[in-house]
């Protein structure tokens, strides 16, 4: 049965014919039953696993983060880093091939084309926690009413006043933009607005800065 494993696939496919045939000599085969932990969360694998026949469910908690077939390899990362990982159970009746950790770091060592494809799967596993935490972190902030904001006071200066004035009042207060009052009408003039005035359009510093403030203001 060990011999039934397809050397044509990733990653395999990138073992020298030795490489190979010492992977297939040292498999063992797992059979999983329907709902069967797998790889327990934080554990550390004895062996990589391929999957010959069935579906495997890696879980965050009680969430299915993905949802693996036959052909695919799991897990990488607690096998690299020895334990940190997901939890990984049987879906419906499961076959494996069984890769003993210690070969697979060996070979993992040994072929840099062989370790590179599960050092790619490692990072894009470690990708996605960190925008997961990140979307975690902000999730509440995102969800927060405006009128539950602390926001400062709003500073207005008048259409009249210099560029280089308003530059020296936004550098004074740590501010990136400031209201402009122009009559009726209200805008709003950016550092960047500043900069463009002075550097690409070559306005005087003593312009006034009503002229380049923008005036479709959104307010909420």
């Amino acid at each position: 049965m060990a011999q039934s494993l397809d050397i044509s696939q990733a990653p395999f496919d990138r073992l020298t014919p030795t490489e190979a045939e010492e992977a297939r000599a040292a498999l063992d085969i797992g059979y999983f039953r329907p709902g069967e932990t797998i790889i327990a969360r934080d554990s550390a694998p004895g062996s990589l696993f391929i999957l010959i026949k069935g579906s495997v469910e890696e879980r965050d908690g009680d969430e299915i983060v993905s949802l693996r077939g036959p052909g695919d390899c799991f897990d990488s990362r607690a096998l690299v880093q020895g334990g940190g990982s997901n939890g990984f159970f049987a879906r419906e009746e499961t076959l494996c091939h069984l890769l003993p950790r210690a070969l697979a770091l060996k070979l993992i060592n040994r072929n840099p084309r062989f370790a590179a494809f599960f050092y790619i799967d490692i990072s894009r596993k470690l990708d996605a926690a960190a925008r997961a935490a990140e979307e975690a972190r902000l999730s509440p902030m995102m969800r927060a009413r405006v009128r539950e904001l602390r926001l400062q006071p709003a500073e207005v200066v008048g259409a009249s006043e210099t560029i280089e004035c308003v530059a020296r009042k936004m550098s004074e207060l740590g501010a990136k933009a400031l209201l402009v009052s122009d009559g009726d009408r209200v805008g709003i003039v950016t550092k960047t607005d500043l900069a463009d005035a002075a550097i690409l359009r070559r306005l005087p510093l003593e312009s006034p800065v009503g002229g380049i403030a923008q005036y479709k203001v959104i307010g909420v």
